[in-house]
């Protein structure tokens, strides 16, 4: 059977994570079932190869937690891990789930910056993230309720802020308000991931103009190229750390 290395810490679209092509024993195409391991804590398992990105060179798995196994220990050794649970050979890790909240037309920027987020958020060693967007909604699935029940579920909000954010009334209503404002009940970290105007009462950004953006260097990730948009996503991801292990998150 091919073997997959994968980073437990690494979860996203639910019972979802995902590798490098170069991680794989041998060819592997969707809907193969592989062994998914990780070598540093000895724990594997059934996968299940669900997308085959060619051109970001990663693969997408669905894994099911709760059946890895530690191959270092004996049969009668063996613990299961709580179901539907993120296994994690960290004993302090502090689990969040983020919804990340952006705009449409902003695609291409999005999946750029999390090229480079979602990986470095996967090598922290005291936290796990569980990552919900709504591309990660089902086929048939209610567009509306589906992202207020998720929004529901979530702990931390990252903002993706442009100005055609801003002029989306979706966003403007729904997503928001839970993540700022006075009925804010999430914790959030926007980011400037296009240009932004300056911020006045003549603007309609929803309470934004009261929390710290991220940028670098008071430039936003579409004003970057090169390394520096990936020095961007890891200190983001350093932020987003900071921001869910803080005190005060809520």
């Amino acid at each position: 059977m091919i073997r997959v290395e994968i980073d437990l810490n690494v979860r996203v679209r639910g019972n979802w994570t995902f590798s490098g092509l170069e991680d794989t024993s041998g060819p592997v195409e969707a809907g193969q079932v592989v062994e998914v391991f990780e070598a540093e804590s000895g724990l594997s398992g059934p996968g299940i190869v669900e997308e085959i990105d060619e051109d970001r060179r990663l693969i997408y798995l669905s894994v099911d937690w709760a059946a890895l196994r530690d191959s270092k220990t004996s049969t009668n050794d063996i613990g299961r891990a709580p179901s539907g649970g993120l296994i994690t050979s960290h004993r302090n890790l502090r689990r969040s789930r983020i919804f990340l909240s952006w705009c449409y037309q902003d695609r291409a920027l999005k999946e750029a910056l999390l090229r480079d987020l979602l990986p470095a958020l996967g090598v922290f060693t005291d936290l796990g993230v569980e990552w919900w967007e709504d591309s990660h909604l089902t086929s048939g699935e209610d567009l509306t309720a589906g992202i207020i029940d998720r929004l529901d579920e979530v702990d931390f909000g990252l903002l993706l802020l442009s100005t055609r954010y801003f002029g989306r009334p979706f966003i403007q209503k729904h997503e928001l308000p839970r993540f700022v404002g006075p009925l804010a009940d999430k914790g959030s970290l926007p980011v400037a991931l296009g240009p932004l105007p300056a911020f006045g009462p003549h603007w309609n950004i929803a309470g934004i103009e009261s929390r710290a953006v991220f940028s670098q260097a008071d430039r936003s990730f579409a004003e970057l190229s090169g390394a520096r948009r990936t020095r961007f996503a890891n200190e983001l991801a350093a932020g987003i750390r900071r921001r869910i292990l803080s005190p005060s998150f809520s």
